[in-house]
């Protein structure tokens, strides 16, 4: 709402600016024209938020270390791992026979591949996944 006049425009806010100090939106011509903004180029306005956008969240990783069809076999690994690693844990897979996963999350892609390459040397055959 332009508060010299009281006009009022619904807008799309689709990027980060305006990059001018004091100022807090950038308005199309069409929007400012609706608001009897173009030909003072600013003025004081008042933002009323409709909808938020919603925010793509960032990729998780996750580190497989082993897959078995035995669940003490996979038990016996975390443990193992839990030794040196923090995040370690084991996923069902409920198939014809299930498969337990033994993974070792990482919050992203290269903080997963280090945890890779570190476990390489340590004889495994790890491979790093997304998670969501």
């Amino acid at each position: 709402m332009n508060k010299t006049n009281g006009r009022e425009v619904d807008v799309r806010i689709n990027d980060r600016g305006p990059f001018i100090d004091g100022r807090v939106i950038d308005l199309s011509v069409r929007a400012a024209r609706e608001i009897d903004l173009v030909r003072p180029g600013f003025a004081p306005v008042k933002l009323k938020i409709l909808k938020l956008a919603e925010i793509e969240k960032p990729p998780v990783f996750a580190v497989q270390v082993g897959a078995f069809e035995n669940q003490r076999t996979a038990e016996d690994l975390k443990q193992r791992l839990e030794k040196k690693y923090s995040g370690v844990m084991i996923q069902a897979v409920p198939e014809k026979k299930t498969l337990y996963r033994v993974r070792i999350g990482r919050p992203d892609i290269e903080t997963a591949n280090q945890l890779a390459s570190e476990l390489r040397k340590e004889d495994f055959k790890p491979f790093v996944v997304r998670l969501n």
